[in-house]
Formats: C-alpha cells, structure tokens, sequence
C-alpha cells in the first residue's frame, strides 16, 4: 500500500497499512477461540451446573480469548511512523470484556432461559467488546492524536451487540451438540462476525498528525515488531489455559456423574445423601424458611406398560423441565426416587407452602405431548417445613410421608406434613385401634349422599360412604384410615360389613316403601387382588335372599383398583356384572386410560369426577366435554353421574341434560342413616318428587 498522506488544514491523515497474512492469521485465530468457546460451554453443559469457581474460569477463558483476538487483530495493523503501545490501558480493556463475559455465563447457566435477559445480556457484552476495542485503541501512543467517524464508530457498536446477541443464541442452541463438524461450522461463523467487528472499529479510526511532523512519516509501514511476541505469548496462554480448564472440567464431569441424574440432568439422590445437610444449614442460616416438595407421577409403572419405557422416560424429562419452570433461580430440583422429584426451596417470612403447592399442581396438570401424542397425567405432592432442630432423616422422612398419605388417598393433591396426623407413631396408634375395630366391628357407621335423576327430579339410589369414629383417635378420615386397612389386610371384613348393613338397610327401606331402590357400595383395590372376594359377595346376597339382577346394589370401581393388576381385576368385575350386579367407574376421567377401560370393563354407569365440574358453566372447554360425554353415554347405553354439584348456577345448567343423575352438597351432604330417612319422608311428603322451588 502507498505511503500518501492528505493535509487537512494543519493536520495530516496518515494512510493505514494492513499485514494481509496477519489479517488472514486474526481471522483464523477468532475461528480457533470461538471453537475453544464452544467446546468449552458444551464442557460446562454437560456438567448440569456452575459453581463459583468454574463461573469465574469460564468468564476468564472467554474474556482473554475475545481480547487476544482483537489484539491479534491490531498486530496485522501499522502506521508509516513509530508506534508504542500503553501495556496498562491494553491490559485495562480486559476489565469490560471480563465482566461482560461473566454475566454472560451467569445469564446462561446460573439463570432461567429467557429472551429478554439474552437480549440485555447481549447488549452488555456488545458494549462490553465495544469498550475492549476503543480503549484498546487509546494504547496506542503516537505524536498525533485519533479521531472518529462516527457512522461507521455506533455502526461497529451495533456490529458487536448483534455479534453478542447471535452469540448467546449460538451458545444455548449449540450447547449439547457433539458433532465436531458443526461445531467448527459455527466458529466459523462466529469468528467472521467477531473479526468483522473488529476491522469495521478500525475503519471508524483515523490517526493526524500535526502537518510539522510530515518529515517523520516514512514510505511504508513501520511494523511494531515487539508486538508479536506478546501476542504469540497470548496464544499459547489462552490454549494452556484452555488445556487446563478442559482438564479441571473433566474431573468435574466425573464428580458430576455420581451426583447428576443422566436421564434429566438433575441431582439425584445420591446428592442429597451427601448435600442436603449443608443446603439446609445454609437456608436457615440465612434466615430463610426451606420448604421441601416431593412431586410423585400418579400411575407411571401403567404409562410404561402402555406407551413404552421410551415414552415413559422422555415424560419424566418433560415432567422434569415443567418442574423447573415451576421453580425460582435459587431452588433446587432432584430426581429423587424413580418417578419422584424433590424440590427445595427457600421461603421468605410471608410464605405460603399451601400457594406454592397449588401453583405446582395447576402447572404439572397440563397435558404432555409426546411424539404428536397428548398425555394426561397426574402428580401428588407432600409438603413439608423442616425445622432447624431437625435431624436430616426427619427432614426426608417427614415429606415421604407427606406424600405417601397423599398418595393413599387416591387423589390428585397436596399433603401438608402434620406430625399428629401422618408421622409413623400415628399410624402405628392406627393400625392398632382398627384391629380391635374390625374385631368388634366398633366404631364404624354407614353415610348415604342420595343421587338425583334431573329429568324427573327424584331419588332413586344413594352412594354408601364409610365413616368411623374411634373412642380414643375421635372422627378419622376415611383418606386415612382406609389405605392403611388395606395395607395392614383390614379392608376385606370391613368391606363385607359395609355390604351386609347396606343391603339390610336397603331391605327395610324399601319394605316401608321409602322410595329408593338402589345403594352403589365402592370397592378397593384389595378386593381385585383377593381370590375369594366376588364369592364372599355373592354368598351374603345368598344368605339374604337377594338376586344381584333386581339392580339394588352398584358397585363402584376406578381404573387405580383395577390397574394393581389389570388381567385379574377386569376377570372378576366381569364375573360380578356375570353375577348380575351393575357396574359404576368412579372418577371417570382423571386416569389415563378411561376411554381403554370403557372397551375392556362391562360398566353401567360413568361417575364423572368433580373436576369435570368446577368449570362449568364458566369454562367454555369444560362444557363442551360435559356435552361431549353426555351424549357419549348414552350413545354407549350408559347412565352418566355428574358429582360434585354445589351451585344452583351448576344445576342449572345441567337441566338442559333431562337423562343425566348428579350428586353433590347442592342436592345433600352425606348423612346418617336415620337423617337420610328424614330426607326420604320430605320427599315423600311433597309427593315423591323434590321441590320444584328448590330444584325445579
């Protein structure tokens, strides 16, 4: 290039030379350090998480590399007069490429994904790279002085947060990538982009000089040749430093192995037997109420039967990435056990455990979709609020339990840990109290929560609810006491105690001519695992005199009772149907499979569960699936049980489906056996048929 200078009153504008080889070797070596940038976030990915340490040598690698490129960039750069360089001001403009990267890493593994915080992020790092470059550029020290264009100067800033951003989005999209050819594809491109900032910042320069000092200007470039050691020493230090962060994240990789889930990517339990007791030091410490949550997904071992174990795992990493969402930069998510995740989290003084347990509920029961396939499915979680005091085997102890006692109940819900209600003492004091009760048959009575025909605004049947009140626990939840009688083998006698009292009751009913005909009676699981069940049944009928085809007695089942073992429980509720009994599906609609069991169980009757029914009529989609499954029913010849009604606004609505039964606390709460006979007298006092005031 020529040596030509142009005098601009009483300063001269010295002419720019260019090393071409250098400018291809700065352009190479971008490539080389956006390669080791890539490698190095896949590194980091992999470990699944960032410590302190591991952040600042991340930000440190990137930060040096994006410096030395440019640096190596100004080496392919001269002037036709001397030069010297500031070494404090060059080492100076690392400080913003320093701190940009930093916030670089901490935006994309220390933080949730989202847009706007890479669109801030790439905005700082821009400026972050802007302000390297010009302070760079203020190194250089010269008789003259630099001035600017200053299009082509915001135009470079632009160039560089445009950079960052497609950086960032390069980083996150490309982070588990392992296919080297791509990788070095994308480095290519990145390094264009870092390269051509760099040169469109140098075309925005101009460097005068005083027109007195024209005789100092040579013919051609004077090379600052002592830069060149300085930035071969800065390119082996980068690659060294790179050698030894790749070494020290290998290590950290292994050590991440035995405490990371594989399939999720989160800790797993072996993680919380080494780290729990120091996470929950910390949170107390700083003040802080931990809370812990263990998510359960309802009725995983029948979704792999059905769909597969590779759908099986790819919906516990959904589960698992919906979990997160659910939780704030600071809480942690486990995979603690199988199909379970457990959560913790640090609350502020005005927590609510019951609000945090309600918004995971609301965002865990959206539906999953899974190779173009909508799965439904359902989570119980147990909550527990440790003590600082406590042991750390009390602490996990306290939220299995939570969640056990939730998981018995068969509902899709949250279980608070109450030590009177769910620590093993209770349960212990349980088991014993129902085996004298079961043994006296003491303490239990029957409820009967009548089912009004809308069309003809009338009670035909009742459903029999079990209570029981012990002398010394008082009124226990049929939630409670019923899984642990299955559990501890209680649940047959009780069963056929609950049998025989409801088809006596029944019996003399109907001989004083009260007006209902029908009792619906619920079986447990238990009673599909047991051989002699269904002929224990059919031998208190006999003992009675009572034909099972005169439709008195239901019986209600759920797809969980059958699914303990679905061959043998679809055998025997098709040996009752055989027998003559009637068949009811409760809760219709909650499990996975209820369209599955309406083709392989002889059901008469589809109790939809109360959450079909809180929507409506609000809900416009809630409606449209009531619709939906009234007309379904009795397409199918079935009768179709709507519980849960509480509202007259609910009633209502369902009017307008004359054929539809519905049951809830609107038409009556659960009642002794002497009110439910008060109840049936009103009725029969306003001529058999319910007020129209109040229900017509």
């Amino acid at each position: 290039m020529s040596g030509d200078v142009v005098e601009l009153e009483q300063w001269i504008v010295i002419q720019e030379f260019y090393n071409v080889k250098l400018v291809i070797a700065s352009v190479l070596i971008a490539i080389l350090g956006s390669y080791l940038a890539l490698e190095l976030n896949q590194k980091i990915s992999s470990l699944g998480y960032l410590n302190k340490k591991t952040l600042l040598l991340a930000s440190f690698i990137l930060g040096v590399s994006v410096w030395s490129m440019h640096f190596i960039g100004m080496s392919a750069f001269s002037l036709p007069i001397h030069l010297s360089y500031n070494w404090r001001l060059m080492l100076l403009s690392m400080v913003p490429i320093l701190a940009t990267t930093l916030i670089v890493f901490y935006t994309l593994y220390l933080t949730t994904y989202k847009w706007w915080k890479i669109l801030l992020s790439g905005l700082l790092l821009g400026i972050g790279i802007s302000s390297m470059h010009y302070i760079g550029m203020k190194a250089i020290n010269f008789e003259g002085f630099i001035q600017y264009n200053w299009t082509t100067f915001f135009l470079s800033i632009f160039v560089a947060t445009l950079i960052s951003f497609l950086a960032f989005w390069i980083f996150h999209s490309f982070r588990y990538i392992k296919n080297r050819g791509l990788l070095l594809s994308v480095a290519t491109l990145l390094g264009l982009s870092v390269s051509s900032m760099h040169y469109l910042g140098m075309e925005a320069t101009e460097f005068c000089l005083p027109v007195g000092m024209s005789s100092e200007i040579e013919d051609g470039p004077v090379s600052s040749y002592h830069m060149y050691g300085f930035i071969f020493t800065g390119i082996i230090f980068i690659i060294l430093v790179f050698i030894l962060a790749y070494l020290h994240l290998g290590r950290r990789a292994l050590k991440r192995l035995a405490y990371q889930d594989l399939l999720t990517g989160l800790y797993n339990r072996h993680w919380v037997n080494k780290y729990f007791e120091s996470r929950m030091n910390s949170s107390f410490d700083k003040n802080k109420q931990p809370i812990l949550i263990l998510s359960d997904v309802d009725n995983y071992k029948w979704i792999n039967e059905t769909f597969g174990y590779e759908t099986g795992d790819e919906l516990l990493q959904l589960f698992a990435h919906r979990l997160r969402e659910c939780a704030e930069e600071k809480d942690l998510v486990i995979r603690y056990d199988g199909n379970q995740f457990l959560m913790i989290k640090d609350m502020d003084l005005d927590y609510s455990e019951e609000a945090e347990a309600k918004k995971m509920i609301d965002i865990l029961s959206d539906s999953f979709t899974i190779n173009d396939e909508s799965i439904k499915v359902t989570s119980t979680l147990g909550v527990a609020l440790p003590n600082k005091k406590d042991s750390t085997k009390k602490m996990i102890r306290s939220v299995e339990q939570a969640l056990k006692f939730g998981k018995d109940q068969v509902r899709t819900t949250y279980t608070i840990f109450d030590e009177e209600l769910h620590s093993e003492k209770r349960e212990i004091e349980m088991v014993e109290a129902l085996k004298q009760a079961v043994e006296h048959m003491d303490g239990f009575y029957l409820t009967y929560q009548p089912k009004i025909h809308l069309k003809y605004r009338s009670v035909r049947s009742a459903e029999v609810l079990l209570r029981w009140n012990d002398k010394s626990l008082g009124q226990v939840s049929p939630g409670e006491f019923i899984p642990i009688a299955e559990k501890n083998g209680l649940i047959q006698p009780i069963t056929m105690w609950v049998i025989e009292t409801a088809i006596l009751q029944l019996k003399e009913w109907k001989s004083n001519h009260m007006g209902i005909n029908a009792l619906s009676i619920n079986l447990s699981a238990v009673h599909f695992q047991l051989e002699e069940s269904n002929e224990k049944i059919n031998h208190l009928f006999q003992k009675y005199h009572i034909d099972p085809n005169d439709g008195s007695i239901e019986f209600e089942i759920t797809e969980s009772a059958v699914m303990k073992n679905i061959d043998r429980g679809v055998e025997m509720v098709k040996e009752l149907k055989g027998q003559g009994f009637t068949i009811a599906l409760d809760d219709f609609g909650t499990g996975l499979s209820s369209l599955m069991y309406l083709k392989k169980l002889p059901v008469d009757t589809l109790k939809l569960d109360k959450s079909f029914m809180d929507g409506v009529p609000t809900i416009k989609k809630d409606n449209i699936l009531l619709e939906m499954l009234v007309n379904m029913s009795e397409g199918l010849g079935m009768t179709l049980i709507a519980e849960g009604i509480e509202t007259e606004t609910q009633h209502n609505f369902l009017k307008k489906f004359g054929s539809v039964y519905v049951q809830g606390y609107y038409y009556g709460k659960p009642m002794t056996s002497s009110e439910f006979q008060r109840y049936l007298q009103d009725i029969i006092t306003n001529n058999d048929q319910l007020s129209e005031q109040n229900y017509g």
